[in-house]
């Protein structure tokens, strides 16, 4: 047995199972390129030609206790972090099923000895090829699949995938935005993130999914930043209105917590750049105090968007170095000893007024322009009563 199957999560347990009820099973897919590959197998994929699946995905359930998930054509165990997906053959026996797999890089099964069925020829040559005229037409989300593998893998599209990728793009218009969502997470979180866009951007696939924008070159340097789908997102948005943000998250079933995050970013690297050239170190500070979770990939932002502004690089490194130094001086908790209870002994009573001297004091003790909870009481005590 080949030593890197116990890479494989549980293996031990279900080859147990595939040897005790005489199953005709396969590893599948993805985990056989992973292994193949050398690369950690963190998913596990599974066919059975002897049982039906959902019987198959009965018997390894008793003897792996998890979670089941049903879904169209197959059954998902999760168990911890590893999710066991137990598909439906695709044909009436291995071979068949493998010539309707998505990918010549995928098309390939495994034993539980570790012998492999399928051709290795694309794996070794580093190719992304379609395996069949109907690829795309079956499963539109393959389209974005391409350039998934692309970036996780760092292998290059056939062009004649290209091309179909292209020609076929249309047919993403009709993806469940939550799959597409699935795979841009994916994608932004490969090595190769930065070169998939631009292939994406290049054939056509880019504008379908974003509503027919161009990518820009702050996009295409925001994906290899390797921050992940979010700090694209922010570069995404940082061009937006408020009201395309929400088109576009909703199209790309950006989660709200994406949503509010990247269109933070964007806001952040908005204020920064109105305010640093003119404005003092207590006005910085205040947005600092108001944006604490933002201002790393915001920052990051402001100095991509300068550079691709064509500022003088210098300039910018100062601005970003000036920053930096002032979130280390921002009190995070001075102002949070400021709550309805000082203020209803000094005498505010609860309502509006209590509620925007808080928006508003608060930012001032963060900055360091009211330095002490009795400052502050003396400030308010000077301005509202």
């Amino acid at each position: 047995m080949h030593a890197d199957l116990l890479k494989i999560p549980h293996f031990n347990l279900i080859k147990e199972v595939i040897i005790r009820e005489n199953c005709e099973a396969y590893f599948i897919g993805g985990c056989v390129r992973d292994i193949i590959l050398g690369r950690d197998v963190h998913d596990v994929d599974l066919v059975c030609f002897s049982h039906e699946y959902h019987d198959f995905a009965n018997i390894l359930k008793s003897a792996l206790p998890s979670v089941w998930v049903e879904f169209k054509d197959n059954v998902r165990l999760v168990r911890g972090k590893t999710e066991i997906d137990i598909s439906k053959p695709r044909g009436k026996n291995l071979d068949e099923d493998l010539r309707k797999r998505d990918f010549t890089i995928n098309n390939l099964g495994m034993d539980i000895t570790g012998k492999i069925y399928g051709t290795m020829d694309d794996l070794d040559r580093r190719v992304i090829r379609h395996v069949s005229e109907s690829t795309f037409t079956d499963d539109p989300i393959r389209i974005l699949r391409v350039f998934r593998f692309l970036s996780q893998l760092g292998f290059h599209i056939a062009q004649e995938t290209l091309s179909k990728a292209g020609s076929e793009r249309q047919l993403l218009e009709s993806s469940a935005s939550e799959r597409i969502f699935s795979e841009l997470d994916k994608l932004f979180k490969g090595s190769h993130a930065q070169k998939a866009l631009s292939s994406m951007a290049d054939c056509g696939v880019y504008d379908v999914i974003t509503f027919g924008m161009k990518i820009t070159e702050l996009e295409k340097i925001s994906a290899g930043e390797g921050r992940g789908l979010v700090f694209f997102a922010s570069a995404l948005f940082s061009r937006l209105d408020k009201q395309m943000q929400d088109m576009l998250a909703g199209r790309l079933n950006f989660p709200n917590a994406v949503k509010k995050r990247a269109s933070r970013n964007a806001d952040f690297a908005v204020k920064i750049k109105k305010i640093i050239a003119s404005g003092s170190d207590a006005e910085i500070m205040k947005i600092i105090y108001a944006y604490p979770e933002e201002t790393d990939d915001g920052l990051k932002l402001f100095e991509l968007q300068a550079i691709c502004a064509g500022t003088d690089p210098y300039s910018v490194d100062m601005a970003v170095d000036r920053v930096m130094t002032l979130i280390g001086k921002v009190d995070f908790e001075l102002p949070e000893k400021l709550n309805g209870t000082i203020l209803s002994e000094i005498g505010i009573a609860p309502g509006p007024l209590m509620g925007t001297i808080i928006k508003n004091v608060r930012p001032l003790m963060a900055s360091g322009e009211i330095t002490s909870l009795d400052a502050a009481e003396s400030y308010i005590k000077e301005k509202y009563l």
